[in-house]
């Protein structure tokens, strides 16, 4: 799957990011499908794909990115609630600190 880079670069940035891993999810199933394919054709051992049943995959943005955007999206109430939990992890790495 290919995508021009400029319509990528337009996309919102929730929308690239789930874009761009679907992408790598194709990459992924085609290496997996080419490897079957010469083990097969080589008569060696088989490969499987790795399971995904039962896993959950947990993506973290860096808060830069959720605030530009909440920004924009014009979610004031996601930008000050991203902004306070930086500033509340900001003030417990400051008294670890301390201490």
């Amino acid at each position: 799957m290919e995508i021009d880079q400029c319509l990528l670069e337009s996309l919102p940035i929730g929308q690239r990011q789930r874009l761009v891993r679907r992408m790598r999810c194709d990459q992924i199933r085609a290496y997996y499908e080419r490897e079957k394919n010469l083990q097969r054709q080589q008569g060696g051992v088989k490969v499987r794909a790795p399971s995904t049943h039962g896993r959950k995959h947990r993506i973290r943005f860096r808060h830069a990115d959720v605030i530009k955007d909440a920004i924009i999206r014009h979610d004031d109430k996601e930008g000050a609630s991203i902004a306070l939990s930086c500033l509340r992890q900001r003030r417990n790495t400051e008294l670890c600190v301390r201490l």
